[in-house]
């Protein structure tokens, strides 16, 4: 199999905070292959940012292919993992075909430290 797989980035609900003070600026990048793709930065939003239009699409070559997605966020200074998955690309299309909804577990040090909302 080969053909394109649009993810469109929807929201977060995180239960870890990197930020000792005020409330995070939270960004996903998601890694397939030699491709990165970077969400803008959701200034401000805390544990539950949202994205509006954020569309990703990548080439898959085969059903098991996976994609890295990983959850940061970003002040002046630096940029602190907030987690991470796996993304089995048969596990979205047995969601729902073409047509999928999928809140993806985030993890971090073997916890469970939020979900992210795609879709296609």
């Amino acid at each position: 199999m080969k053909g394109v797989l649009s993810i469109y980035l929807q929201s977060a609900v995180l239960v870890r905070d990197v930020k000792k003070i005020g409330k995070m600026s939270v960004f996903v990048t998601f890694e397939h292959d030699t491709l990165t793709h970077t969400s803008p930065i959701c200034h401000g939003e805390g544990k539950k940012p949202s994205w509006e239009d954020c569309q990703f699409d990548f080439t898959i070559y085969e059903n098991d292919d996976t994609i890295q997605m990983i959850v940061c966020s970003k002040n002046l200074l630096h940029i602190k993992e907030i987690g991470r998955s796996l993304i089995w690309v048969e596990s979205l299309l047995e969601a729902g075909g073409a047509d999928w909804d999928w809140w993806e577990d985030v993890g971090y040090d073997g916890k469970i430290v939020g979900q992210v909302h795609l879709r296609s």
